[in-house]
């Protein structure tokens, strides 16, 4: 994703929608982007993305989460569950 993408008011109101739905949302994070800009839209650090799973599993009643992923145009569907 690009800035230009994050930013778009569709970007927006889909991001809206899964917070209504109480979807946990790891937002971007900026740095160079793969298009060669500077700005928001770079995935977050796997390290980070770990670490708001694992506040994630003991700050809430579930014990797994779903995540979405997409790395290199392809929508990865990811589980992690957390020992209870």
């Amino acid at each position: 994703m690009n800035t230009f993408m994050w930013t778009s008011p569709f970007t927006a109101a889909h991001v809206t929608t899964l917070y209504k739905l109480g979807v946990a949302v790891l937002p971007p994070i900026a740095k160079r982007l793969a298009c060669g800009d500077a700005g928001v839209g770079a995935m977050a650090e796997p390290a980070s993305i770990a670490e708001a799973t694992r506040a994630l599993l003991q700050t809430t009643q579930v014990s797994c989460a779903w995540f979405i992923m997409l790395y290199r145009k392809c929508a990865l569907l990811l589980q992690t569950c957390g020992a209870r």
